[in-house]
């Protein structure tokens, strides 16, 4: 007999969970709260920046997924789950009975408690829904504020800085994507983006957003900016409000699972048939095993495949093994990406590390259109495991990271590095890969 699935959610989670569910044979209900699903908030950057339509971003309908047999019930909210009894309630009253539930509640963005945070003129970037009054907003603009430096705030700046005549970037830390990047490689980025207009305000938080009925300006460090639009990107909240009524065991940044991605009790068990994927778990370090936040639409997929198909079998089949949050950001004509620990991750997590940064260029240097490339590579001291990788660079970015992530999956070390092929030929490469001069010196480091 098909198993009942139950996904609450129709975010990149829940949507792959019912879909695997479904291709595994169960009978599978989706409840989510917003009217559309399968849309992506990572492109709503680009959408401002107009390039991309807004109905670009909109994958798959609800009828598409209906057509495959999953039933889709949009603008509804799930209130309460019953464990005891399968059942979860919907605002409206009505009860849906589950053999097994999949939660991927996804998460809402933070905004800080400060002054004048309800002031017309302040927005988030986070669903549909948030792209017209922002771009009707920018219309009439000539300053921004960007509050946060991480991904989504990064992307921001570049696309308002490409409308507006100023761009503040404000972020607490002391440089722009500091979950991403050491000062070394942020520092190229902040530089790029000085140039492109957008003026980074790092190392003092947003005191307060000031005027009468609208946006004036913004204080930060004790000194006051003009601006007409504030945008928040300081981050996602999870929402855990129907994980914290089960009595799920919870951290501030997620819900924590076992491999099958299984939520766990406070009473240190586990719910068998009751599964968490995406913004809304607390992920863990696939280098150090640590609790790690990790909202990547990335993870989001693969988790929700995993807890699709587990939540449609009789015993879980696959496991969770970890993140090492690799992730780029395409902002100001730029690649920034990253995988495994950054240095300052790794001294608060008290991992001895040896570093080695390069500059160099992403084509031979004698060929024309070749980019500004900077590389950081990090080992665990003595044992030279490569825990992590930093790029930024004006192409191919990504494929360098991507690599080393799979280096640091495997356990790969400065050494084995060292001896990997690399592909060269000059419209693309150099003849000494970057990273490849950056393990090298590491080497060097590591017999010291």
């Amino acid at each position: 007999m098909a198993k009942r699935v139950v996904v609450v959610g129709g975010g990149a989670a829940g949507i792959t969970a019912a879909r695997t569910a479904r291709e595994e044979g169960a009978e599978v209900t989706l409840v989510t709260a917003e009217e559309h699903v399968a849309y992506s908030p990572c492109a709503l950057p680009f959408v401002l920046a107009g390039e991309l339509d807004l109905d670009d971003v909109v994958m798959r309908t609800p009828e598409h997924y209906e057509r495959m047999g999953i039933e889709v019930l949009t603008g509804t909210e799930v209130v309460e789950v019953d464990t005891d009894a399968k059942v979860v309630e919907t605002e409206d009253g009505d009860n849906i009975e589950y053999d097994s539930l999949v939660l991927a509640t996804g998460g809402e963005p933070l905004v800080p408690p400060i002054d004048g945070v309800d002031l017309e003129g302040v927005f988030t970037l986070r669903r549909l829904e948030d792209v017209p009054p922002l771009m009707e907003a920018v219309e009439d603009a000539e300053r921004a504020a960007v509050v946060g430096a991480g991904p989504i705030g990064v992307e921001v700046a570049d696309a308002l800085s490409r409308r507006l005549e100023r761009v503040y970037l404000i972020e607490m830390l002391d440089r722009v994507l500091p979950q991403m990047l050491d000062g070394e490689t942020a520092s190229f980025l902040e530089e790029t983006m000085t140039k492109r207009g957008v003026t980074p305000l790092l190392g003092e938080p947003l005191e307060a957003i000031r005027g009468d009925d609208a946006v004036e300006e913004v204080v930060v460090g004790g000194d006051s900016f003009e601006v007409d639009i504030v945008v928040m990107a300081v981050g996602v909240a999870p929402n855990l409000e129907l994980f914290d009524a089960i009595g799920a065991e919870t951290l501030p940044f997620g819900v924590l699972t076992d491999p099958a991605l299984r939520v766990k009790s406070e009473d240190g068990g586990v719910f068998g048939d009751v599964f968490a994927a995406g913004d809304c778990v607390a992920d863990r370090c696939a280098v150090t095993g640590e609790p790690v936040p990790s909202q990547l639409g990335t993870v989001a997929v693969r988790q929700g495949r995993i807890a699709g198909l587990n939540a449609a079998s009789d015993e879980p089949r696959a496991r969770w093994n970890g993140t090492l949050n690799t992730a780029v950001v395409v902002a100001f004509g730029l690649e920034a990406a990253s995988t495994g620990l950054t240095e300052a991750r790794a001294g608060e997590l008290g991992v001895p590390v040896v570093s080695a940064t390069v500059e160099s260029t992403t084509r031979a240097r004698y060929y024309p259109g070749g980019e500004p490339l900077v590389a950081k590579l990090i080992a665990e001291e003595g044992s030279g495991r490569i825990v992590g990788c930093q790029v930024v660079a004006g192409e191919r970015a990504r494929e360098r990271v991507d690599g080393i992530a799979l280096a640091v999956r495997s356990g790969a070390t400065v050494w084995d590095l060292i001896d990997w092929d690399f592909s060269y030929s000059p419209p693309v490469g150099r003849v000494v890969e970057p990273l490849h001069e950056a393990a090298i010196e590491l080497a060097g480091e590591l017999r010291s």
